[in-house]
């Protein structure tokens, strides 16, 4: 899967630290035997960790790997994070209305207040699921919305 497609992987460890429903269509995993891959939530993860404890049982995201995180069961050496698409995270924008959207775009893209999008909101434009993790984070970490009252 081509990653532009998704929200950066430390965009996502940030959105998962600051406590955004880990639900998405794909997951970042991050294994010690291999560079950070993004995986279907119902695709088993047996061709990235070959060497590992999967090699003959390998799990799914959603089935195993989310379950066992969940639990605390997670092995240390694997991470997970939700590889967010532009549609996932535009829900939640839509959701908390024009007033907080306008907000967050214009903090966190706008020049100083001078009513232009300048230069950094054109290059995000072009990752709008990194625009959009940016927009969100921005809103979480003033307190104008609590992620985990965030709905999937």
């Amino acid at each position: 899967m081509d990653t532009k497609h998704v929200v950066s992987l430390e965009l996502a460890r940030q959105m998962k630290e600051a406590g955004f429903p880990q639900v998405s269509e794909f997951y970042w995993i991050l294994c010690d035997e291999f560079d950070a891959k993004i995986v279907t939530k119902d695709g088993p993860i047996d061709e990235l960790c070959e060497d590992s404890e999967f090699s003959y049982d390998p799990p799914s995201v959603k089935y195993d790997l989310l379950e066992d995180e969940k639990n605390g069961d997670l092995s240390d050496d694997i991470k997970i994070y939700s590889a967010y698409f532009a549609s996932e995270l535009g829900e939640w924008l839509n959701k908390i209305g024009a007033d907080l959207f306008i907000k967050a775009y214009g903090e966190v893209f706008n020049f100083k207040g001078t009513g232009s999008v300048g230069l950094l909101g054109v290059i995000n434009l072009i990752r709008l699921p990194d625009m959009s993790a940016k927009m969100l984070l921005y809103l979480a970490k003033e307190g104008l919305i609590n992620p985990k009252e965030l709905k999937v």
